[in-house]
Formats: C-alpha cells, structure tokens, sequence
C-alpha cells in the first residue's frame, strides 16, 4: 500500500480525504498519459478508479447523495469505457490457466477464439479510438471540481460511510450463501469486499497490526471471488457461441468450470465470516475509538498500548493450544480454514480469551 494514499496523523479527517482522492486522480491520469503499455495503463487505471470510488464512498454520507452520486458515475463511467480491453484478456488468461486441467482439443479449439475477440477490441478501442487519451483528456478537465468538494464535516464522521460499506459486505455474505452459487451475487459481494479492503488501506496507520491484516484478509476474500467470477464469464462466454465447442465437449467444461467456483465460494465463506462478524454499528463505533485515540496519543504510546490490549484481550496460538491440549499444527489448520474464529493481528493468529 502506497502512503500517499493512507491517512496522516497531521492532518484533519476532510483534509487527509482530500489529499488522498487528488493523489489517486493525478495518478490516474499519469497511467492514462504516460504509461507506454495501453494494456497496463488499463488496467492500474480501472484499479484506481475503483481506489477512487471507495475514497468516495467512504465520505459518501458528508459529502451528500447528489454530489457523491455525480463523481461516483463519472469515475464509474470512464472505467466501464476501458473494461472491455481488460475483459477480453482476462477470458484468455483464465483458460490459460486451465491448460492441464482441461483437455487439449478443447484449450486449443478455444484460446484462438478468446484471443482474436481480445485482439479486435484492442484495436477498436486503443488504436482506432485512443479510448486512454479521451478519458485522460475528460478526467483532466474535471479535476478542478474535486479539489474542494463541500464536505458537511471536517472530524471523524466524514468517514461514516465506511458503515454502510461494511453492513453491505456483511449482508452480501449472507446473501451470497443463501443464492446457490449465483455468480451474480457473489460478484455484487466483491465489490463491497473491494470497498471496504480500500478503507482498511487508508486507515491502516490509525492501528497497523488491525487494519493491515485486515487489509490482507479481505484482499484474500477479494481473490477467491474474483476467480470465481472469472470463470462464470468464461462460461457465460463459451454457452452465449455455441459453435465453438461440439456439445459434449461444452457440457463437460461447464461442469468442470461451475464445480471450480463452488470451491471458491466455499473458502470464501469462512474467510468472510470472519471479516464481517460484527454488526456494522459495532463496526463504525470502534472505528471512531480508534481514530480519536490515534490523533490523541503519540505513535509510541499506540504501540505500547496496542501490545497491552493483545496481551490483555488475545491469546498467542501456543497458549491457546495448550489450554485446549491438542497440538499447535491442528489449531494453526483450523485457523486458516476458519474451522475456528481467530484474528490475524501483528502478523500473527491470536484467539479471544472470553472464549475459552
């Protein structure tokens, strides 16, 4: 995580938003203008939009609906405008991810399919259209009206937005074990995952061995339904060209594909358990602790305290295993599989004593 983008302790909530969401648009429109590889210009690009859009969201309730919905559409918007170019080479890097796993008739009956649409598109929209300059040349434009949107607050609650994002994460989850494998669904839930991993990003300085581990977990969330989305369009794909595989051979990768993404929802549930176990208000208010304690307090007063709370509060895996007698290994395996609850604080799993 770059620290451009995270909060300073120096400075006010409004003022560390501020210069944040500037520092991601004047790196947006760097990618856009000078790096040479359209591709990859593209796609750091649709990353800081996304950057850009939780930024927004996490201000969404100071800034207020309309001015929130404007910038949120335009960001939104320009990124939508790229996607295809990204789209398309993702279809073929995740069959390329699949050589070995499916046969090699099917791989190489599909792959130049996948990669002709891939190479059409980026001719229409890179070369034909210069779809980077254009959108560079509208985000230019309008970057005067973000360097002083009219936040309502200037304290803590400016944040409060980051309380809807998680309540939204928490109900995708449920949602998304009750839709049968809906990769729809599963895809709405990403994208609040995606929001709220950003926040934890911004405010990892306020408490590092929280927020950054935090940050880790819902990155790993992100990943798992990322790839399970990635292949449900492949298989959106291959059923929307029917002449492109005999049929016997198109049933058979579906199968294979869907079966793929149920294992990835179901190591994604414990993990988004895990995440979203608190309700959001719970969430909201230790957040607003956190922050007022941190401006309060210097960095080594943070750091003695927060060795304190996990001495006082957590017990280390050893100690827990010992009070459980069963084997270190085993405990460390449940952890990791989310067979039990823990948190990954510092770099290391702790467990809560008030439960044992």
């Amino acid at each position: 995580m770059t620290e451009p983008y995270q909060v300073h302790r120096q400075a006010t909530a409004g003022e560390n938003v501020q210069r944040i969401l500037l520092a991601q648009i004047d790196d947006l429109i760097a990618e856009l203008t000078a790096n040479a590889d359209k591709h990859d210009a593209i796609h750091k690009s649709r990353k800081l939009c996304k950057r850009i859009r939780a930024t927004l969201r996490l201000v969404r309730d100071s800034l207020g609906e309309e001015v929130f919905s404007a910038a949120n559409e335009f960001f939104r918007d320009a990124s939508r405008e790229m996607s295809a170019v990204r789209d398309s080479f993702v279809l073929v890097e995740t069959l390329d991810s699949l050589e070995g796993m499916i046969s090699a008739e099917i791989y190489h009956t599909l792959r130049p399919h996948l990669q002709a649409a891939h190479e059409q598109i980026s001719d229409e929209l890179l070369v034909q259209r210069n779809v980077t300059a254009e959108i560079a040349d509208r985000i230019v434009a309008e970057r005067a009206r973000f360097t002083a949107l009219p936040y309502d607050v200037a304290n803590v609650e400016i944040f409060k937005g980051l309380r809807r994002v998680y309540k939204r994460g928490r109900n995708g989850l449920s949602r998304s074990r009750k839709a049968a494998n809906d990769p729809h669904i599963h895809h709405e839930w990403r994208k609040r995952v995606k929001y709220f991993w950003h926040h934890c990003e911004m405010l990892e300085p306020v408490w590092p061995p929280f927020f950054a581990d935090y940050a880790v977990e819902l990155h790993l969330l992100s990943d798992f339904l990322g790839d399970a989305h990635d292949l449900a369009v492949l298989r959106e794909t291959i059923a929307a060209q029917p002449d492109w595989l005999v049929e016997t051979d198109r049933v058979q990768l579906d199968a294979l594909l869907e079966q793929m993404e149920a294992a990835l929802y179901q190591k994604a549930y414990p993990v988004g358990q895990r995440l979203f176990g608190l309700e959001g208000q719970a969430m909201w208010a230790w957040v607003k602790q956190m922050w007022v304690s941190w401006q309060a307090i210097s960095a080594e007063t943070t750091q003695t305290l927060t060795q304190e709370i996990l001495s006082d509060r957590f017990l280390s895996v050893a100690d827990a295993a010992t009070l459980q007698n069963i084997p270190i290994r085993q405990l460390r395996a449940e952890l990791r599989s989310g067979q039990r609850v823990g948190y990954k604080i510092g770099g290391r799993w702790v467990l809560d004593r008030t439960e044992f």
